[in-house]
Parts: structure tokens; C-alpha cells; sequence
């Protein structure tokens, strides 16, 4: 590949494997990058003005060394030199794409607009420690850290009231209050996680091994799902049908060989539209939607979400987001201080106050795919203005038809979900239809205020 500045169609004559650069200012030809540098420093200009000129109208041309036909591919601008104008050796054509490539790079983020978190009533477990006020004081906390930039996912969430707990320690607000404390509260959170959860039937598990010792033939491995489902038509769980019918859809697609690194359409489509189509489908009273569509949410709040997949019912005129999905293939990363995590229980507590006015005790579902990795997390309200998120479970996506066993706990990690979602659709709906009889409109609640980040001048030093 050839760098050609100003040139278009210009046909590469050399046909080895390697790089060469047009120097901008004397046309002089370098074939790499150590040279380019060199050659830089010998001009009366600098060279942060020369590489700014040479970013305007710069192309490479690609070609392949057995063939003729010649590709135009618009280059990437080369980053400013950032030390005595030379361009650092780790610069790659991806380096500047984002801030990951850069791990010496860092920005600081504050938060602005955060609105107090409030609580009426303690929390107490076994011995006599009230979770609440501890709560509050990492709360505070968090937003005295804030001021100094670049605080940690679950201080960020503590900003906009959301507590986060988790049986795994490092991930649940709770290690900030010992092991002991820990237990009691996971003990005391054990009825939520063990909510709406069935052990796999046997049909299940049998089906699963059998799949991962199948040849990846795509002939053979449709002809033994359709077996599946005819044994899941016959049989007296309805859900051995559904989970027949995720097995022809994903196994047969995992008879094909894909690139290592694929977008997240693709990813998608691959590993998860088949699982979550299936499941959510099953239920003819709930509906979903894919790929960014606004939340329901957005038309009533200031600050809005597009998130990869949404489950919702509608019963009359008001729709209601039972469950969102935030998705990130292997080699994406979410820029800026709001990872996927931190948006999905943003979304989350978004869903929740819409269903304050409408239904008792209301609950929301979200699914969070990382690569191959899939949570699931249950959101309810915690105080006057907060949420507190509880992860459910955690598995891992299906890859190839050899670790096809793990079949059995993704089922029923989105089946949890399913189920969940499917017991507030039905509040929902016996709560709508009560108002459309007495002919009462259904008031949106209001929501306190949301904070909002922006770019901070300070020290880039992370806070715990």
C-alpha cells in the first residue's frame, strides 16, 4: 500500500508487502515510518504543520500483489506529534479511531446536576446494621470524589441513585462494607435472584450434549434440531419447545465459519437475535422491538435512549419498557465516561419511574452482552428517588457447536427474564384496563433531575 497525497487512481508499481510515505512538502518517497520522522526534522517547517497539511487530502491505495485492479481507500489523518514533532512509533492506522489504543491518554469527566439521594426507611438485616445509612454515605461520598474526576462504574451510578449488588464482592456495593455485611444482604436479596428460575429439563441438557458432539455440518445439525422439536411438540413443558426452536436457529448458524472480528450486526445476528426473537416472542403479550429505537421514555424525559433491544406491553394507549438489552460485540468499546453498564441501568431506572404511578411495587429486567459474556439484572426502588439493581445471573454466549453445553443456563437466564417481564405485563395490563373502564388518564410520574457529565480540567487520577 502506497500513501499518495493529493493522488487518486494512482496504480502501485511496487509490489512488495510493505508501507511507503509521499513526504507532503518535497514530494520525496519514504518507505517507513522511522524514515518519514527523519526526514521531517530536516525542513525549516515544523513538523506538527507539515503532518496538519499532509492530513487534508491524504489516500493509500491498496493492492493485492497478484492482481491488477487497484482500490481507493480514503487514510485516517495522522495525529499530531505530541513530542517534538516526530509521531510516536505506537501511532497505528487504528491508534487514533479511539481512546482505548491510548492507555497513557486520559480524560477527566465530572458530573453536574446530582440531586441528593433520599430514603424514609432503614434497612436492616439479621444484626443490626442499617444498610440504608451506609448507602447514604457512600452516596456522599461519591459525590465528593466527583469533583475530583474520573470516578469508578458504581460511584457513577450512586450519582444518579442506583446502587448495584451483586453476589460476586467486587462488583456489588456492598464491598465497601465488609464481608460480613455482604452475606447478610445477598442472603436477603436471595428471593429476588431466585425469582421466576426453573432448573433445565432433562430434555434440555440431553439435547444440548448431543448438539456438542455433532459434526458442524449444516445438514446434520438441522436434521437433529428438527428431531428436538418434534420431541418438544410432544412434550408436556412448554419451554422444551422454545428451547428446541433457539437450538435450530443458533446451531445451524454455528456451522458456518465467520471472521475473528465481526460488527455488532453481525455478532448480533450470529449469537443472540435467534435466543432472544424465540423467547420473548413465545409470549403473545410482549412485544420487542431491535436496534435503537427511541425508549418509551424519551418523548416525557430530557435526557433519552436508543438501546439494542427492548421488551414492552402495550395494553392501551400508554406503552411500558419491561426489559432493555445494551450490546457490545467483542472488539467494540463504548466511548466517552458511560459505558454500556452504567447506560443500562440508567435506561432501567428510566423504565422504573414510568411504572411508579401505574402498578405497586414495580420492577424492571435488563441484559447486558460484553463480548461473549451475558448478565441479567433486576431493578427495583430503593428510597424515595433511588434503584437498587441486583445482578440475577451470569453466563456466557455460545461460541461453536463444542461448547454447546452451556446451552441449559443461557436458556434459563433469558427465560428468567421472560418470566419476570411477564408477571409485571400482566400487572400492567390489569392496572390499564381498570382506567380505560373509569375512563382515567394514567399520569406519568415525575422524575428528579439527572446528572449530566462534562470534560474536566484536573489530574486524570482514576478515584476509587
Amino acid at each position: 500500500m502506497f500513501f499518495v497525497p493529493g493522488k487518486t487512481g494512482v496504480k502501485s508499481k511496487n509490489r512488495v508487502n510493505s508501507i511507503a510515505f509521499a513526504c507532503p512538502s518535497c514530494d520525496d518517497g519514504l518507505t517507513s515510518l522511522d524514515e518519514l520522522q527523519i526526514h521531517l526534522q530536516i525542513h525549516v517547517q515544523t513538523s506538527n504543520e507539515l503532518i496538519n497539511n499532509a492530513n487534508n487530502d491524504i489516500q493509500y491505495v491498496a493492492g493485492d500483489n497478484n492482481d491488477e485492479a487497484t482500490t481507493i481507500v480514503d487514510a485516517s489523518p495522522i495525529p499530531p506529534a505530541p513530542v517534538e514533532g516526530l509521531i510516536p512509533r505506537q501511532c497505528s492506522q487504528e491508534s487514533f479511531a479511539s481512546d482505548d489504543h491510548h492507555p497513557l491518554r486520559k480524560y477527566n469527566y465530572t458530573f453536574e446536576d446530582v440531586v441528593e439521594w433520599e430514603y424514609e426507611h432503614p434497612w436492616q438485616i439479621n444484626h443490626p446494621f442499617d444498610v440504608m445509612e451506609h448507602l447514604k454515605q457512600f452516596h456522599l461520598s461519591s459525590l465528593d470524589l466527583n469533583s475530583k474526576g474520573n470516578i469508578q462504574d458504581m460511584r457513577i451510578l450512586s450519582l444518579y441513585s442506583i446502587f448495584a449488588f451483586s453476589e460476586d464482592i467486587q462488583k456489588s456495593v456492598t464491598r465497601y462494607m465488609g464481608q460480613k455485611v455482604h452475606e447478610a444482604v445477598m442472603a436477603d436479596l436471595d428471593s429476588i435472584m431466585q425469582k421466576m428460575t426453573m432448573p433445565p429439563t432433562n430434555n434440555v441438557i440431553m439435547w444440548s450434549n448431543e448438539l456438542m458432539l455433532c459434526r458442524p455440518v449444516w445438514l446434520q445439525v438441522a436434521q437433529m434440531c428438527t428431531d428436538f422439536l418434534a420431541k418438544g411438540r410432544d412434550s408436556t413443558n412448554a419451554d422444551d419447545f422454545i428451547a428446541a426452536t433457539c437450538m435450530l436457529q443458533l446451531a445451524t448458524r454455528l456451522t458456518k465459519s465467520y471472521p475473528d472480528e465481526l460488527c455488532e450486526d453481525s455478532f448480533v445476528h450470529r449469537h443472540l437475535d435467534g435466543l432472544l426473537d424465540t423467547i420473548f416472542a413465545a409470549e403473545p403479550r410482549l412485544k420487542q422491538e431491535w436496534a435503537n429505537r427511541w425508549m418509551a421514555t424519551s418523548t416525557t424525559l430530557e435526557k433519552s435512549f436508543k438501546p439494542d433491544f427492548v421488551v414492552y406491553v402495550k395494553p392501551w394507549h400508554h406503552r411500558f419498557d419491561l426489559a432493555t438489552c445494551e450490546i457490545k460485540a467483542p472488539n467494540n468499546r463504548a466511548a466517552g465516561p458511560i459505558n454500556d453498564y452504567v447506560k443500562l441501568c440508567m435506561e432501567m431506572k428510566q423504565m422504573l419511574f414510568k411504572m411508579e404511578n401505574a402498578v405497586d411495587q414495580p420492577f424492571v429486567l435488563g441484559i447486558l452482552v460484553e463480548g461473549h459474556s451475558l448478565t441479567t439484572y433486576y431493578m427495583d426502588k430503593l428510597g424515595v428517588n433511588g434503584c437498587r439493581v441486583v445482578r440475577l445471573s451470569s453466563t456466557t454466549l455460545i461460541s461453536e457447536l463444542s461448547n454447546f453445553g452451556s446451552f441449559p443456563m443461557l436458556f434459563r437466564a433469558i427465560l428468567q427474564v421472560r418470566d419476570l417481564a411477564l408477571i409485571m405485563a400482566q400487572k400492567i395490563e390489569h392496572a390499564q384496563l381498570i382506567l380505560a373502564k373509569e375512563k382515567r388518564a394514567f399520569e406519568i410520574a415525575d422524575t428528579e433531575a439527572t446528572p449530566s457529565w462534562k470534560k474536566f480540567k484536573g489530574s486524570p487520577t482514576l478515584q476509587s
